[in-house]
Protein backbone atom coordinates (compact mmCIF):
# COMPACT_ATOMS: atom_id res chain seq x y z
CA UNK A 1 0.00 0.00 0.00
CA UNK A 2 2.97 2.59 0.73
CA UNK A 3 4.44 1.54 -2.71
CA UNK A 4 1.08 2.62 -4.17
CA UNK A 5 1.25 5.73 -2.62
CA UNK A 6 4.57 6.51 -3.67
CA UNK A 7 4.08 6.21 -6.94
CA UNK A 8 0.99 7.96 -6.73
CA UNK A 9 2.67 11.25 -5.16
CA UNK A 10 5.38 10.58 -8.21
CA UNK A 11 2.85 10.78 -11.18
CA UNK A 12 0.89 13.94 -8.87
CA UNK A 13 4.04 16.13 -8.96
CA UNK A 14 5.35 15.97 -12.50
CA UNK A 15 2.01 16.30 -13.68
CA UNK A 16 1.39 19.69 -11.52
CA UNK A 17 5.03 20.47 -11.96
CA UNK A 18 5.06 20.27 -16.06
CA UNK A 19 0.95 21.97 -15.53
CA UNK A 20 -0.34 19.11 -17.56
CA UNK A 21 2.47 18.41 -20.10
CA UNK A 22 3.78 15.30 -18.66
CA UNK A 23 2.75 12.36 -16.52
CA UNK A 24 3.91 8.81 -15.43
CA UNK A 25 2.50 5.57 -16.20
CA UNK A 26 3.14 2.93 -13.91
CA UNK A 27 3.89 -0.56 -16.26
CA UNK A 28 2.89 -4.56 -15.43
CA UNK A 29 5.72 -4.33 -13.08
CA UNK A 30 5.14 -1.25 -11.43
CA UNK A 31 7.73 0.29 -13.06
CA UNK A 32 7.57 4.26 -14.01
CA UNK A 33 7.71 5.62 -17.30
CA UNK A 34 7.89 9.61 -17.74
CA UNK A 35 5.79 10.53 -20.72
CA UNK A 36 5.12 13.54 -22.21
CA UNK A 37 1.39 14.24 -23.63
CA UNK A 38 1.28 15.93 -26.91
CA UNK A 39 -2.43 17.14 -27.75
CA UNK A 40 -4.18 16.43 -30.90
CA UNK A 41 -3.45 19.64 -33.49
CA UNK A 42 -4.19 20.02 -37.19
CA UNK A 43 -1.89 19.86 -40.07
CA UNK A 44 -2.81 23.16 -41.40
CA UNK A 45 -1.07 24.45 -38.18
CA UNK A 46 2.19 23.65 -40.08
CA UNK A 47 1.35 22.58 -43.68
CA UNK A 48 -1.70 24.85 -44.65
CA UNK A 49 0.82 26.46 -47.48
CA UNK A 50 1.77 22.76 -49.46
CA UNK A 51 -2.30 21.52 -48.59
CA UNK A 52 -2.10 19.86 -45.40
CA UNK A 53 -5.25 19.73 -43.31
CA UNK A 54 -7.22 17.80 -40.49
CA UNK A 55 -6.13 16.36 -37.40
CA UNK A 56 -3.27 14.80 -37.66
CA UNK A 57 -2.60 10.94 -38.38
CA UNK A 58 -1.19 10.33 -35.15
CA UNK A 59 -4.33 10.91 -33.79
CA UNK A 60 -6.28 8.96 -35.78
CA UNK A 61 -7.61 5.62 -34.05
CA UNK A 62 -9.50 4.47 -37.21
CA UNK A 63 -11.39 5.95 -39.80
CA UNK A 64 -13.87 7.84 -37.56
CA UNK A 65 -12.26 8.08 -34.22
CA UNK A 66 -9.26 10.43 -33.22
CA UNK A 67 -7.43 10.65 -30.03
CA UNK A 68 -7.44 13.78 -27.86
CA UNK A 69 -4.02 12.94 -27.25
CA UNK A 70 -0.76 10.69 -27.21
CA UNK A 71 1.85 10.26 -25.18
CA UNK A 72 5.33 9.61 -25.49
CA UNK A 73 8.34 8.86 -23.91
CA UNK A 74 9.93 11.96 -22.39
CA UNK A 75 13.25 10.13 -22.51
CA UNK A 76 14.65 7.44 -24.90
CA UNK A 77 14.00 4.14 -23.95
CA UNK A 78 16.14 1.97 -21.31
CA UNK A 79 15.21 -1.98 -20.21
CA UNK A 80 15.11 -2.38 -17.11
CA UNK A 81 13.39 -5.93 -15.58
CA UNK A 82 12.28 -6.74 -19.09
CA UNK A 83 10.71 -3.84 -19.77
CA UNK A 84 11.47 -0.94 -22.27
CA UNK A 85 10.80 2.21 -19.45
CA UNK A 86 11.35 5.68 -20.01
CA UNK A 87 13.06 7.55 -17.18
CA UNK A 88 15.17 10.17 -16.61
CA UNK A 89 19.30 10.09 -16.40
CA UNK A 90 19.57 6.53 -17.92
CA UNK A 91 22.45 5.46 -20.07
CA UNK A 92 21.82 5.08 -23.75
CA UNK A 93 23.56 1.93 -23.85
CA UNK A 94 21.04 0.63 -21.36
CA UNK A 95 18.21 0.02 -24.69
CA UNK A 96 20.89 -0.90 -27.23
CA UNK A 97 21.74 -4.31 -29.20
CA UNK A 98 17.82 -4.64 -29.62
CA UNK A 99 15.87 -5.33 -32.98
CA UNK A 100 12.62 -3.47 -34.16
CA UNK A 101 10.85 -6.65 -33.51
CA UNK A 102 12.95 -7.02 -29.86
CA UNK A 103 12.23 -3.49 -28.61
CA UNK A 104 8.47 -4.23 -30.06
CA UNK A 105 8.12 -6.84 -27.33
CA UNK A 106 9.95 -5.07 -24.61
CA UNK A 107 7.05 -1.82 -25.49
CA UNK A 108 4.67 -4.53 -25.18
CA UNK A 109 5.47 -6.14 -21.95
CA UNK A 110 4.97 -3.10 -20.04
CA UNK A 111 1.01 -3.74 -20.36
CA UNK A 112 -1.58 -2.57 -22.53
CA UNK A 113 -1.63 0.74 -24.49
CA UNK A 114 2.96 0.59 -24.07
CA UNK A 115 3.85 0.17 -27.75
CA UNK A 116 7.14 1.30 -29.35
CA UNK A 117 6.53 4.61 -30.98
CA UNK A 118 5.97 4.93 -34.44
CA UNK A 119 6.32 6.94 -37.37
CA UNK A 120 3.18 9.21 -37.16
CA UNK A 121 3.49 9.48 -33.26
CA UNK A 122 7.42 10.47 -34.18
CA UNK A 123 6.64 12.75 -36.65
CA UNK A 124 3.67 14.42 -34.43
CA UNK A 125 6.39 14.87 -32.40
CA UNK A 126 8.92 16.38 -34.38
CA UNK A 127 6.40 18.94 -36.23
CA UNK A 128 5.06 19.71 -32.58
CA UNK A 129 8.17 20.59 -31.34
CA UNK A 130 9.08 23.03 -34.30
CA UNK A 131 5.96 24.99 -34.28
CA UNK A 132 6.54 25.34 -30.59
CA UNK A 133 10.12 26.75 -30.49
CA UNK A 134 12.09 23.65 -30.72
CA UNK A 135 15.65 23.72 -32.42
CA UNK A 136 16.23 19.95 -32.46
CA UNK A 137 19.74 20.32 -30.51
CA UNK A 138 21.25 17.70 -28.62
CA UNK A 139 24.36 15.28 -28.29
CA UNK A 140 25.50 15.52 -31.51
CA UNK A 141 29.46 16.04 -31.03
CA UNK A 142 31.05 14.09 -28.76
CA UNK A 143 28.30 15.43 -25.88
CA UNK A 144 27.82 18.54 -27.14
CA UNK A 145 25.59 20.21 -29.15
CA UNK A 146 26.54 22.43 -32.21
CA UNK A 147 26.22 25.44 -30.07
CA UNK A 148 28.65 23.88 -27.43
CA UNK A 149 26.22 23.04 -24.61
CA UNK A 150 26.95 19.87 -23.41
CA UNK A 151 25.23 17.00 -21.65
CA UNK A 152 26.50 14.95 -18.95
CA UNK A 153 28.96 12.25 -20.05
CA UNK A 154 28.19 8.60 -19.25
CA UNK A 155 31.55 7.68 -17.13
CA UNK A 156 34.02 6.38 -19.13
CA UNK A 157 32.59 7.59 -22.33
CA UNK A 158 33.47 10.12 -24.37
CA UNK A 159 30.60 10.87 -26.64
CA UNK A 160 27.52 9.41 -24.82
CA UNK A 161 25.58 11.28 -22.36
CA UNK A 162 22.82 10.58 -19.88
CA UNK A 163 19.31 11.15 -20.80
CA UNK A 164 17.53 14.40 -20.34
CA UNK A 165 20.78 15.85 -18.62
CA UNK A 166 21.16 18.30 -21.46
CA UNK A 167 18.60 20.00 -20.40
CA UNK A 168 15.37 22.08 -21.87
CA UNK A 169 17.74 23.28 -24.66
CA UNK A 170 17.90 19.13 -26.07
CA UNK A 171 14.14 18.96 -26.12
CA UNK A 172 11.82 18.80 -28.91
CA UNK A 173 10.31 22.29 -28.15
CA UNK A 174 13.06 23.97 -26.01
CA UNK A 175 11.16 23.68 -22.57
CA UNK A 176 11.77 21.91 -19.57
CA UNK A 177 8.29 19.50 -20.14
CA UNK A 178 9.32 18.61 -23.56
CA UNK A 179 10.58 15.01 -24.96
CA UNK A 180 14.59 14.97 -24.32
CA UNK A 181 17.06 13.52 -26.98
CA UNK A 182 15.27 13.21 -29.98
CA UNK A 183 18.26 14.42 -31.77
CA UNK A 184 21.87 12.86 -31.08
CA UNK A 185 23.46 10.29 -29.04
CA UNK A 186 21.95 7.12 -30.55
CA UNK A 187 19.37 5.47 -33.27
CA UNK A 188 16.19 5.46 -32.56
CA UNK A 189 13.94 2.50 -34.22
CA UNK A 190 10.12 3.02 -34.60
CA UNK A 191 7.55 1.08 -36.46
CA UNK A 192 4.41 1.85 -38.78
CA UNK A 193 6.22 1.94 -41.68
CA UNK A 194 8.48 -0.10 -43.88
CA UNK A 195 9.98 -0.51 -46.90
CA UNK A 196 8.48 -4.40 -48.25
CA UNK A 197 10.66 -5.23 -50.63
CA UNK A 198 10.89 -2.09 -52.94
CA UNK A 199 7.35 -0.81 -52.09
CA UNK A 200 6.32 1.56 -49.27
CA UNK A 201 4.06 0.09 -46.78
CA UNK A 202 2.40 2.13 -43.63
CA UNK A 203 0.40 1.90 -40.80
CA UNK A 204 -3.07 2.50 -41.54
CA UNK A 205 -3.59 5.54 -39.45
CA UNK A 206 -1.99 5.48 -35.56
CA UNK A 207 -2.84 1.11 -35.10
CA UNK A 208 0.55 0.23 -34.87
CA UNK A 209 -0.08 -1.02 -31.17
CA UNK A 210 -2.14 -3.65 -31.99
CA UNK A 211 0.20 -5.66 -33.76
CA UNK A 212 1.36 -8.55 -31.65
CA UNK A 213 4.67 -8.42 -31.09
CA UNK A 214 5.35 -12.33 -30.34
CA UNK A 215 7.45 -12.80 -33.29
CA UNK A 216 10.73 -12.35 -34.95
CA UNK A 217 9.61 -10.83 -38.28
CA UNK A 218 6.79 -9.30 -39.62
CA UNK A 219 4.35 -12.09 -41.44
CA UNK A 220 2.23 -12.38 -44.15
CA UNK A 221 -0.68 -12.84 -42.09
CA UNK A 222 -0.02 -9.28 -40.13
CA UNK A 223 -0.23 -7.59 -43.86
CA UNK A 224 -3.92 -6.34 -42.71
CA UNK A 225 -1.95 -3.61 -40.52
CA UNK A 226 -0.24 -1.84 -43.79
CA UNK A 227 -1.31 -0.34 -46.40
CA UNK A 228 0.50 0.68 -49.79
CA UNK A 229 -0.21 3.82 -50.86
CA UNK A 230 -1.98 4.72 -54.35
CA UNK A 231 0.04 7.27 -56.25
CA UNK A 232 -2.52 8.39 -58.39
CA UNK A 233 -5.15 9.16 -55.56
CA UNK A 234 -2.91 9.48 -52.33
CA UNK A 235 -5.40 6.71 -50.51
CA UNK A 236 -4.21 4.32 -48.16
CA UNK A 237 -4.76 0.53 -50.32
CA UNK A 238 -4.45 -3.12 -49.32
CA UNK A 239 -1.27 -4.00 -50.65
CA UNK A 240 -1.52 -7.18 -53.15
CA UNK A 241 1.64 -9.41 -53.52
CA UNK A 242 3.23 -13.06 -55.23
CA UNK A 243 5.27 -15.60 -52.76
CA UNK A 244 5.96 -14.63 -49.10
CA UNK A 245 7.77 -12.90 -47.09
CA UNK A 246 8.73 -15.65 -44.83
CA UNK A 247 11.17 -16.91 -47.23
CA UNK A 248 11.80 -13.89 -48.54
CA UNK A 249 9.94 -14.63 -52.00
CA UNK A 250 7.71 -11.51 -51.69
CA UNK A 251 7.07 -9.58 -54.79
CA UNK A 252 4.88 -6.69 -54.69
CA UNK A 253 2.17 -6.40 -57.01
CA UNK A 254 -0.25 -3.27 -55.82
CA UNK A 255 -1.38 -1.57 -59.12
CA UNK A 256 0.19 2.47 -58.98
CA UNK A 257 1.32 1.73 -55.29
CA UNK A 258 4.66 4.20 -54.21
CA UNK A 259 7.41 2.57 -54.63
CA UNK A 260 11.16 3.09 -53.31
CA UNK A 261 14.95 3.52 -54.82
CA UNK A 262 18.24 5.09 -54.23
CA UNK A 263 18.85 5.78 -57.75
CA UNK A 264 17.60 9.63 -58.12
CA UNK A 265 15.38 9.38 -61.24
CA UNK A 266 15.00 5.95 -61.31
CA UNK A 267 12.62 5.74 -64.40
CA UNK A 268 10.03 3.02 -62.39
CA UNK A 269 6.73 4.86 -62.32
CA UNK A 270 5.86 6.09 -59.31
CA UNK A 271 8.67 5.80 -57.71
CA UNK A 272 10.25 7.99 -54.74
CA UNK A 273 13.66 7.99 -55.24
CA UNK A 274 17.18 10.05 -53.91
CA UNK A 275 20.68 8.82 -53.09
CA UNK A 276 21.39 7.77 -49.99
CA UNK A 277 22.08 9.85 -46.93
CA UNK A 278 20.91 13.05 -49.22
CA UNK A 279 20.00 16.24 -47.70
CA UNK A 280 16.24 16.23 -46.88
CA UNK A 281 15.07 18.94 -50.18
CA UNK A 282 12.29 18.68 -52.73
CA UNK A 283 15.13 18.99 -55.12
CA UNK A 284 16.83 16.20 -54.38
CA UNK A 285 13.81 13.42 -54.72
CA UNK A 286 12.57 12.12 -58.06
CA UNK A 287 8.71 11.15 -58.14
CA UNK A 288 8.94 8.21 -60.70
CA UNK A 289 9.32 7.96 -64.26
CA UNK A 290 6.61 8.28 -67.18
CA UNK A 291 3.80 8.01 -64.37
CA UNK A 292 4.52 10.49 -61.78
CA UNK A 293 3.72 10.29 -58.05
CA UNK A 294 0.85 12.95 -57.78
CA UNK A 295 -0.04 16.13 -55.45
CA UNK A 296 -2.52 13.83 -53.69
CA UNK A 297 0.18 11.27 -53.47
CA UNK A 298 3.20 13.83 -52.47
CA UNK A 299 0.42 15.28 -49.63
CA UNK A 300 0.41 11.44 -48.15
CA UNK A 301 4.01 11.38 -47.90
CA UNK A 302 4.18 14.80 -46.11
CA UNK A 303 1.35 13.40 -43.80
CA UNK A 304 3.81 10.40 -42.94
CA UNK A 305 6.83 12.29 -42.75
CA UNK A 306 8.33 11.06 -46.09
CA UNK A 307 8.70 14.09 -48.02
CA UNK A 308 9.58 17.69 -46.93
CA UNK A 309 7.41 21.09 -45.69
CA UNK A 310 7.93 24.19 -47.34
CA UNK A 311 9.00 26.59 -44.68
CA UNK A 312 10.80 23.82 -42.23
CA UNK A 313 14.27 24.67 -42.77
CA UNK A 314 14.69 21.68 -45.47
CA UNK A 315 18.03 22.06 -45.87
CA UNK A 316 18.71 20.59 -41.89
CA UNK A 317 16.32 17.68 -42.54
CA UNK A 318 18.07 13.96 -44.26
CA UNK A 319 15.97 11.53 -45.56
CA UNK A 320 17.89 8.59 -46.15
CA UNK A 321 17.45 4.68 -47.90
CA UNK A 322 19.85 2.04 -47.29
CA UNK A 323 21.47 1.29 -50.08
CA UNK A 324 20.54 -2.35 -50.37
CA UNK A 325 16.65 -1.69 -50.79
CA UNK A 326 15.82 -4.21 -53.16
CA UNK A 327 15.24 -6.77 -52.63
CA UNK A 328 14.75 -6.71 -48.78
CA UNK A 329 12.26 -6.26 -46.01
CA UNK A 330 13.31 -3.12 -44.28
CA UNK A 331 12.21 -0.82 -41.34
CA UNK A 332 12.80 2.47 -40.75
CA UNK A 333 14.94 3.91 -37.80
CA UNK A 334 15.13 7.86 -37.43
CA UNK A 335 18.53 8.93 -38.34
CA UNK A 336 21.15 11.77 -38.71
CA UNK A 337 19.94 14.83 -39.31
CA UNK A 338 23.03 17.59 -41.08
CA UNK A 339 23.18 21.06 -38.64
CA UNK A 340 24.98 23.36 -40.09
CA UNK A 341 26.85 21.43 -42.62
CA UNK A 342 28.13 19.48 -39.69
CA UNK A 343 29.41 15.82 -41.43
CA UNK A 344 26.87 13.47 -40.94
CA UNK A 345 28.42 11.30 -39.26
CA UNK A 346 29.05 13.52 -35.97
CA UNK A 347 25.18 12.88 -34.97
CA UNK A 348 22.04 10.60 -34.86
CA UNK A 349 18.61 11.29 -34.56
CA UNK A 350 16.02 13.07 -36.50
CA UNK A 351 15.56 16.67 -37.47
CA UNK A 352 11.79 16.75 -38.09
CA UNK A 353 11.35 14.09 -40.77
CA UNK A 354 14.57 12.59 -41.79
CA UNK A 355 14.82 8.92 -41.16
CA UNK A 356 16.41 5.83 -42.79
CA UNK A 357 15.45 2.50 -43.51
CA UNK A 358 17.80 -0.74 -41.91
CA UNK A 359 16.86 -4.06 -41.75
CA UNK A 360 14.48 -5.13 -38.78
CA UNK A 361 16.64 -7.84 -37.84
CA UNK A 362 19.90 -5.80 -37.49
CA UNK A 363 20.83 -4.66 -33.74
CA UNK A 364 24.07 -2.50 -32.38
CA UNK A 365 24.45 -0.81 -29.30
CA UNK A 366 23.30 2.56 -31.06
CA UNK A 367 20.18 1.12 -32.02
CA UNK A 368 17.61 1.54 -29.06
CA UNK A 369 13.65 2.53 -29.15
CA UNK A 370 11.27 5.32 -27.44
CA UNK A 371 8.26 3.52 -25.67
CA UNK A 372 4.92 5.43 -25.71
CA UNK A 373 1.36 5.06 -24.28
CA UNK A 374 -1.94 5.06 -25.54
CA UNK A 375 -4.46 4.13 -22.72
CA UNK A 376 -7.91 4.48 -25.41
CA UNK A 377 -8.76 1.56 -27.95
Amino acid sequence: MVDILIRDKLRLSVEAASGGKQTVVYTAKGQPSFMTVIPRFDMSAYGADVGLSGTHRAFRKGWESEFDSILIGTYHGSIKDGELLSQPYTDPLAGGYQTTRELMRLAANCGPGFHLVNQLEWDAATVHGRMNGGKYLGNQLGGRDITGHAGVLVPGSADRTYAGSGGAAWTHDGSPTGIHDMTGGVWQRVTGIRNCFGELQVSINNNMFNVPANKDIFTDAEIGTWAAIDAVTGDLITPKWLGNLADKTYRPTTPRSIRLSTVLGDPADYTLSCHPWETFQAAKFSLGGTNKISEAGVRTLREYGMYPIDGFSADLNTFALHPEIKPSTEMTEQYTPIHSGIPMGTSSGPYLTGFTVQPQITSAAVYCGRPAYQPKY
